[in-house]
């Protein structure tokens, strides 16, 4: 086995980046708590969205480049198995997984890569942070054409979204990652992304090749974003997946 990773820490590096201007902000002092907590999750959405927007395209540029361009290190990777001695000898098989962002770095590898007639046993995304539109475009073709064997989409529920606490002590942000993300680091409207329930397209949930996994449930038991990676019932249904 060969194993390609990429790691942006990306909760992490938001959170430093945009703590200040949080600090910064005024907070409300008195009214119904539920009213209290949406109306400052609005508030934030709309203070960290031109930090917030910069720092996530500039993020996804760098998920782009990992195999933009022929000398890219991706595409250099995948040209040299092609080449080796050990893809004469046995066929290669693909499997790619994505958490969160690393959805993103997918998709472009796909897209490229099925290009030059590369297939994929199977895709697994874990609440990607992909938007709809890119995925439509980059990867369901290749999922039409059959190029990816299988695509398997883990996601919250969303009331599971909406009570996720990660971003809580970091932002003070009362929704998971992907409502940020979705309604504040996309040049601050509301894009749909493929990992929130809300938005997963009704046909994708029937398609052939396709299967959806709601957390929390019984092949995942992940009640936040950051928590598919971590959690014992995902990555077993994750490796069962890659073997059928």
């Amino acid at each position: 086995p060969i194993l390609l990773m990429w790691e942006s820490d990306l909760a992490s590096t938001i959170a430093a980046r945009l703590h200040d201007a949080v600090k910064a902000a005024p907070r409300p002092t008195a009214g119904p708590l539920e009213a209290l907590g949406r109306w400052w999750d609005a508030r934030l959405e709309s203070l960290l969205a031109p930090a917030g927007s910069a720092l996530w395209a500039e993020m996804k540029q760098n998920a782009q480049a990992i195999t933009a361009g022929a000398a890219s290190g991706g595409q250099l990777l995948f040209r040299h198995l092609r080449a080796s001695d050990a893809a004469r000898r046995h066929p290669i098989r693909l499997h790619l997984v994505g958490h969160s962002a690393g959805a993103i770095v997918h998709a472009y590898l796909i897209d490229r890569l099925a290009a030059q007639e590369w297939d994929f046993e199977s895709v697994t995304f874990l609440a990607p942070a992909l938007r709809a539109d890119a995925f439509a475009e980059r990867v369901r073709p290749w999922l039409a054409v059959g190029r990816i064997r299988r695509l398997r989409l883990y996601h919250l529920t969303d009331a599971a979204e909406r009570q996720d606490p990660t971003c809580r002590p970091m932002l003070g942000y009362g929704k998971s990652l992907l409502y940020l993300v979705s309604r504040a680091f996309e040049g601050g409207r509301d894009v749909p992304l493929l990992g929130m329930a809300r938005h997963i397209p009704a046909d994708l949930r029937r398609a052939r090749r396709v299967r959806l996994f709601a957390a929390p449930g019984t092949a995942t038991a992940s009640t936040t974003h950051g928590g598919f990676d971590d959690d014992e019932a995902t990555m077993t249904s994750v490796i069962d997946g890659m073997g059928q």
